[in-house]
């Protein structure tokens, strides 16, 4: 209860709304926060106390121009040879989203079910977890496509309020859990301190926060649960360094985290071959639907921004990389000096 709160953390505790969103509600305390001090050999930071969730940070993706072909799942299941009998009963897939106004439209994802021709059912309502209205254009595209290219499995759409530290730690604790979950979200794994005022709060810097969140990772991990997240849209020194002035790589965090696999972004080169009997909305607007076609890393000249990079400036190598990572580097490859 509050009333306990109140008193282990020796601390006032109010109900803080968001000017910019009024059914955006949380509780925090107001001042100084204290520990009793025979607690202080067990606690490394307490988070979800005193400290605000992340404001005016774009940790999405840039959103690219429209071109005139067109992807569906079907493209998918064309592109990497889905068998027709795939069926995800009995497993579990899920989405993290970050924030207020990260929600998803249940009617638009209705409506992209019905359009692409594929079957999406309701979810469950025990599934939404922590919803933050309203909705977001791309938290709706995240669960559209995790639900389609996973037909049959049950889906999930989990949001935290805060960053990655609270995510994982209410995510291990949760009873019940999707099995797989997709994370489009990060920044640079060495400014991780410069998205809120969160560490300083925490009294932890970024990779006292790094390594901390990696430890709840992997044990989300142990509990069988596989964690994909996007590598980044802006290129190896991503989105906090756009003119490239720093001399070494800055990977996006959470996708330099050993204990979460990074998935880069990838496009079909031009000229891909049309997808016959598409579904309704191949038959729509002035694009053409793709069934397959060479794929390609993105590239700005194409999708206007490029897949994330780099290594972990904190983690050590994980040592079933090492032959992946020594080929990278005596192939004659360009990096910064300091990389």
């Amino acid at each position: 209860t509050v009333a306990v709160a109140e008193n282990l953390f020796n601390a006032k505790f109010f109900v803080f709304q968001h000017k910019k969103s009024t059914a955006h509600r949380i509780v925090r305390a107001l001042g100084a926060v204290t520990l009793p001090r025979a607690m202080k050999q067990n606690v490394y930071m307490v988070s979800g106390v005193s400290d605000f969730p992340p404001v005016g940070k774009d940790l999405r993706r840039v959103k690219p121009e429209f071109g005139t072909e067109a992807v569906v799942p079907q493209t998918l299941y064309s592109q990497y040879n889905f068998p027709s009998t795939i069926d995800g009963k009995g497993c579990s897939q899920g989405v993290a989203e970050f924030g207020a106004g990260q929600d998803f439209s249940a009617s638009d994802l209705s409506q992209f079910a019905s359009q692409c021709n594929v079957s999406i059912p309701a979810l469950d309502q025990s599934h939404i977890v922590n919803p933050l209205p309203p909705s977001g254009v791309e938290g709706t595209l995240d669960i559209q496509y995790v639900a389609s290219t996973g037909t049959g499995a049950t889906n999930w759409y989990w949001t935290e309020q805060n960053w990655l530290y609270d995510f994982a730690t209410s995510f291990f604790q949760a009873t019940n859990k999707p099995e797989v979950v997709s994370i489009s979200y990060g920044w640079s794994e060495l400014q991780q301190c410069q998205l809120t005022n969160e560490c300083s709060i925490l009294g932890v810097d970024s990779e006292q926060y790094v390594a901390r969140t990696n430890v709840e990772f992997q044990k989300i991990g142990l509990n069988g649960v596989s964690l994909l997240c996007a590598s980044g849209d802006s290129g190896a020194n991503g989105r906090s360094d756009p003119t490239c002035t720093t001399p070494k790589l800055l990977p996006s965090y959470p996708a330099a985290s050993p204990y979460i696999t990074a998935v880069g972004a990838t496009q079909l080169n031009t000229g891909c071959s049309a997808l016959s009997n598409g579904p309704p909305v191949c038959n729509t607007g002035s694009y053409s639907c793709c069934a397959s076609g060479e794929e390609q890393a993105v590239s700005y000249s194409e999708a206007q921004f490029a897949s994330g990079g780099g290594f972990s400036n904190y983690a050590a190598q994980p040592s079933y990389q090492q032959a992946a990572v020594s080929a990278y580097l005596s192939s004659g490859v360009e990096l910064p000096p300091s990389s």
